[in-house]
């Protein structure tokens, strides 16, 4: 029987939520048109005439979705909710052995508000009435009060402006995917192996099922092949990269030289027993079609091409008329981040059935950004867009795509995709850390200009400076007054202080045991690495910002 449920979705991706929800419909025929959202960036949504199988499918798949409740009430007052609850329970005779209550707020913590979120759980357990014992681990039944106070990262306002109320009905299996593909406990990793959370979405993206075959061509370690998998797809995947599909070279483990020899993508197919979806990597080039002799071949290609921060775009050179012998690779050169994109979707116009899906990374400057920077193609047509930031400038793009005509209707000179508006005219590398150096040279103006303030932290002072820096234990140039811990001779004395191996107070030259040179003095003190005035405080932190660490693992 059809009925209305509470969904509780997670704000970690809140970009992609609507766009891996129309991937799960497309793949599984769920209807999940009737819906009622009362804030785009609410993860409290209403759903109307679904089925128990319908929520049992939704948990198994979404992995933006935390759990579904059964619907009873929603208001935007407390009162006027307490109300609807108590009626409900009237109404409907609710009886259970023991329960729980939850108050699920959104952009608000109860952490220090202990004594409130205390309240409103009596509040809530005398509107329900329930003659049962309350059980907080593993009880019958599981009540919640949902919060809205407003939208992610604004201030949240003094009392909720939605609230809803409902009965739990299922939890998603998130959280048990997110930790069965994790990274630390993995056989085969590398540099740029995607976090699970965003593999999975792109599998579900990608729409993948049971029968589908799905193409990886820039692999990797293969992380998006486990992913589509999971959801039971069969895997195929190429790689440039013949040191690291063969698990040779250096590991990119934390205190681990070499990778072992049983590490390759397979390795992580059989660790997950999975192995049956596994049919091959092969050493390719992406950008030479011919490879697939068949068209129509894949039902979706997922994949996250390299933007030569942590991994090189190369493409292979025609070898050589005399170089075809047995183990000959030919050489590689650089390949523009365009031509990735365009060869990329000119690929896929070949090898994807129609209605098949492209599911790709596209890294952009933000600044820069314009619809028209996605490359295009006649065979395909754009179903989402959606923007993951990671930092003020840099961020990138998953973008999917779906095939809607067959290349064969078009001429051939149509067959290669295009990008409207180049947003690589330098390579994505040059243009990353381009903007790191320009950061760092404002930062080092901003801080030479007029200041003889040293930087936070440092203790030498400003050049130019007559006051020595805090916690020196020099005097100024011409002072007649020992440093500080010296024996003081007798007045007008011209001896040294006793045990000190320097001439008479009145000398230019520092007191024994000290570093640093005579106030007014351009020389840095010994062992220091940084001249004075002039070196900017903060370096550090903009190029923090904008270094290759910046990019995070599954940044390529």
């Amino acid at each position: 029987m059809a009925s209305t449920f509470v969904m509780h979705f997670s704000n970690d991706f809140p970009g992609f939520l609507d766009a891996e929800l129309k991937g799960i419909v497309d793949a599984t025929g769920i209807d999940l048109s009737s819906s009622e959202i009362y804030s785009p960036d609410c993860p409290f949504r209403k759903y109307h005439n679904l089925t128990l199988d319908d929520v049992t499918t939704l948990c198994s798949r979404s992995i933006s979705l935390r759990a579904v409740y059964e619907y009873w009430c929603e208001s935007e007052s407390l009162e006027d909710l307490l109300h609807q609850v108590s009626v409900h329970v009237q109404q409907e005779k609710e009886s259970c052995t023991s329960y729980k209550i939850c108050i699920e707020p959104f952009n608000r913590s109860y952490t220090n508000r202990t004594k409130e979120r205390l309240l409103r759980i009596d509040a809530l357990a005398e509107a329900l009435n329930i003659d049962a014992p309350v059980k907080l681990s593993q009880p019958d039944a599981v009540y919640s009060m949902f919060e809205y106070f407003g939208p992610h990262g604004t201030q949240s306002t003094a009392e909720p402006l939605k609230f809803y109320f409902g009965k739990l009905v299922s939890e998603s299996g998130r959280e048990r995917s997110i930790r069965k593909f994790n990274i630390k406990t993995r056989k085969f990793i590398g540099n740029t192996s995607m976090d699970p959370t965003l593999s999975l979405l792109m599998a579900n993206m990608a729409g993948v099922t049971r029968s589908s075959l799905v193409l990886d061509p820039f692999v990797g370690t293969g992380s998006l092949l486990l992913a589509c998998a999971h959801y039971g797809a069969y895997t195929v995947g190429t790689d440039i990269n013949k040191v690291l599909l063969h698990g040779r070279g250096r590991s990119s483990r934390a205190k681990k030289t070499w990778r072992g020899r049983d590490e390759n993508v397979r390795a992580n197919f059989i660790q997950y027993n999975m192995e049956d979806k596994y049919l091959d990597v092969l050493v390719a080039d992406a950008s030479k079609h011919n490879l697939w002799a068949m068209e129509g071949l894949f039902d979706a290609v997922v994949t996250d091409p390299p933007y030569g921060i942590r991994e090189q775009t190369l493409k292979l050179e025609a070898p050589a008329p005399d170089s075809r012998k047995p183990y000959f690779m030919p050489p590689t050169s650089q390949y523009n981040l365009s031509d990735v994109f365009t060869d990329l979707l000119a690929l896929c116009s070949r090898c994807l059935t129609l209605g098949g899906k492209l599911v790709f990374w596209l890294p952009i400057f933000r600044p820069d950004y314009h619809e028209e920077n996605i490359p295009s193609h006649p065979c395909f047509k754009l179903v989402s867009n959606c923007e993951q930031i990671l930092s003020t400038f840099i961020a990138r793009r998953l973008i999917t795509l779906q095939k809607v005509r067959e290349p064969s209707s078009l001429k051939e000179d149509d067959w290669v995709g295009i990008t409207n508006k180049d947003h690589y005219s330098e390579s994505f590398r040059d243009r990353y850390f381009q903007i790191s150096d320009q950061l760092n040279r404002v930062d080092l103006c901003e801080d030479s200009t007029g200041s003889t303030k040293p930087a936070t932290g440092s203790t030498k002072p400003a050049t130019g400076s007559t006051k020595p820096a805090t916690g020196s234990t020099k005097p100024a140039t011409g002072s007649t007054k020992p440093a500080t811990g010296s024996t003081k001779p007798a007045a007008g004395s011209t001896k040294p202080a006793t045990g000190s191996t320097k001439p008479a107070t009145g000398s230019t030259k520092p007191a024994t045991g000290s570093t640093k040179p005579a106030t007014g003095s351009t020389k840095p003190a010994t062992g220091s690495t940084k001249p004075a005035t002039g070196v900017g405080s903060n370096l550090g932190n903009s190029v923090s910002s904008y270094s290759e660490t910046t990019l995070n693992s599954s940044v390529t």
